[in-house]
């Protein structure tokens, strides 16, 4: 076959000036990927150098992915095609393929390093990249016009997402990405820790975090003043619920300093119901806390009573609950250093009956609420568990068993169980948790 007239030196230049576009626009296409749309607005809004940039890349996403799309298939073709001349007449047929194949190749190499380079130093030297390669970009504009036509016509076809579940898919997505930039030291431990917690806030309900029932310190109405003020000055506490006959009959909510303030102007003949501050405010257990923590600041209260579906006083929650929620338990001068849950030997732990399944289920790795609902036993806390899962009201010595664990009582009345040694079977996995860290 005669040679060509252009000779070999034009093939070869082709074959790398393609290469090198192609790997070129790879890199582009990894660095606008690898910016995220968060980002690009944190740059714009800073209206720095790279703001035109960054504003640009926001507004004309799709028409850039299509231009760098088009590039990449172009060089790719022209570097076949060059190739492919190059070997013609040559060699057999076999090795011309072989040879194409290999140079094919040799591109994918080249642009696969160009885009981990792009992906490495994206937040650094995206933006740069993206400003200096408009003009080789907008070389492929008239070609990549149809595609971006394409595109949007198919997008426009497809059937619309369910939101439901883009929100949890979206809500994961961010979940795993502190997770991962902790990991990576990029977000310190603690505002990680928090950043987890404000997500998990949402689907958090008044239930999860009141103070149950039989934990509530409230006063009846029909109580003596000064016992009410000793019981006020022994709880601590800023906030009463006041209920008549039962606790299921609220009146109102006493304020600590009102009951002072009222003792010292009156010299101590005082009536507690004409200082009792009404109405007060119910909640459903059912309600998710962020509701509740709006309803408060709406209402100006800091004290909810959450009622069950009957319309029994079910528990009592507070500011300072739904908070902690958020930053992790707040400590004052009036809570005492007490730990829940003791590790006392190995797969052995000593637990306050008070203490939440879900808070013993993390700290023991085990799904002990989960545990707890297929055995039909519906309760929040330790105690409740034993209760319902014996049928009664065990004694001191009797045990029973869930997902691995003996729950052994230690200590109880007639009414309830107030200490459980927790021994973890064997061949369930091992705990997680050290002394240090086994308080709850």
């Amino acid at each position: 076959m005669p040679e060509s007239p252009e000779g070999p030196g034009l093939a070869a230049t082709i074959i790398i000036v393609s290469a090198l576009v192609g790997a070129v626009m790879s890199a582009l296409t990894a660095a606008m990927y690898a910016l995220p749309e968060e980002l690009l607005m944190a740059v714009r809004d800073e209206e720095g150098p790279d703001a035109p940039t960054a504003n640009r890349v926001l507004r004309e996403r799709a028409a850039i992915r299509a231009r760098l799309l088009t590039g990449r298939v172009m060089s790719v073709a022209a570097l076949a095609a060059a190739t492919a001349h190059l070997v013609m007449g040559q060699m057999p047929l076999w090795a011309g393929v072989l040879v194409v194949a290999a140079a094919s190749l040799g591109y994918a190499v080249l642009a696969e390093v160009a885009q981990t380079f792009a992906r490495a130093r994206a937040r650094v030297l995206g933006l740069r990249l993206l400003r200096w390669s408009r003009p080789l970009e907008m070389m492929f504009a008239p070609l990549a016009w149809p595609i971006q036509i394409v595109a949007s016509t198919t997008e426009r076809l497809l059937p619309q997402r369910d939101e439901a579940v883009d929100e949890d898919l979206a809500a994961r997505e961010v979940e795993h990405m502190i997770e991962r930039r902790e990991e990576e030291g990029v977000i310190p431990e603690e505002f990680a820790q928090l950043l987890l917690r404000v997500l998990e806030f949402k689907d958090t309900v008044a239930r999860e975090v009141m103070v149950p029932r039989t934990r509530m310190v409230a006063i009846d109405v029909s109580t003596p003043i000064d016992d009410v003020v000793a019981r006020v000055v022994e709880e601590g506490h800023s906030r009463y619920p006041v209920y008549r006959e039962r606790v299921d009959r609220i009146e109102g909510i006493l304020h600590a300093k009102d009951l002072f303030r009222a003792m010292r102007e009156k010299k101590g003949r005082v009536n507690l119901l004409s200082i009792v501050r009404k109405p007060a405010l119910f909640v459903a257990e059912s309600q998710k806390i962020g509701h509740v923590l709006r309803e408060m600041q709406s209402k100006r209260q800091h004290l909810a009573l959450v009622v069950d579906e009957f319309g029994g006083t079910a528990g009592v929650v507070t500011l300072e609950d739904i908070l902690e929620e958020i930053v992790g338990e707040i400590q004052d001068e009036h809570d005492a250093e007490e730990s829940l849950v003791m590790e006392i030997g190995p797969n052995t732990f000593l637990a306050d009956a008070r203490v939440s399944i879900h808070e013993l289920g993390e700290l023991l790795d085990t799904e002990l609420g989960e545990a707890a609902e297929n055995a039909e036993v519906e309760v929040d806390s330790l105690g409740g568990l034993v209760v319902g899962l014996a049928g009664k009201v065990p004694e001191p010595g009797e045990s029973v068993t869930l997902d691995g664990l003996d729950l052994i009582v230690r200590e109880a009345d007639e009414k309830h169980v107030t200490r459980v040694e927790i021994r973890r079977k064997t061949t369930a996995p091992p705990s997680s948790a050290s002394p240090a860290e086994g308080a709850v």
